[in-house]
């Protein structure tokens, strides 16, 4: 269960890095530009305001994965079987995976091809002497 939660909280890290170095801080509300491809649209360029928009819906993310990592872990805290223990954790996990649920459910399948064929921006990796920092605290959240 922690290492969902550590994986969720890490995943919205990179999120929010790579969005960061995508935005335009000289203007605020021009549009996001994007290169559309025949098979893949590519994002270039986003306004601080739909950074900032972006940054609202991450913490309110991390907020969710907080309280789910605090009472699921009181509540799996409690459980006395190792089959029950098991479900639990498997229900807790399928909580955090129920947006991706929604959105392949609910959204219009134009839009659904569309973030499909969106290419992966690539987190730049600081290439340093120091230790991994992300990964220690990622393992000392683990243990």
């Amino acid at each position: 269960w922690t290492c969902t939660m550590a994986s969720q909280v890490r995943s919205l890290t990179d999120f929010t890095v790579v969005l960061f170095g995508r935005v335009n801080l000289e203007e605020l509300h021009m549009a996001t530009h994007m290169t559309v491809n025949l098979k893949s649209v590519q994002i270039i360029e986003i306004p601080l305001s739909r950074f900032l928009w972006m940054v609202f819906g991450v913490l309110l993310q991390l907020t969710v994965i907080i309280i789910l990592f605090v009472f699921g872990s009181l509540w799996l805290a409690k459980t006395h079987v190792v089959t029950e223990l098991l479900l639990n954790a498997v229900s807790l996990a399928f909580i955090t995976d129920t947006d991706e649920l929604v959105f392949h459910t609910m959204v219009p399948t134009i839009i659904r091809s569309l973030v499909m064929q969106t290419e992966p921006l690539p987190l730049q990796v600081p290439r340093s002497s120091h230790p991994p920092v992300r990964s220690t605290i990622s393992l000392l959240t683990v243990v």
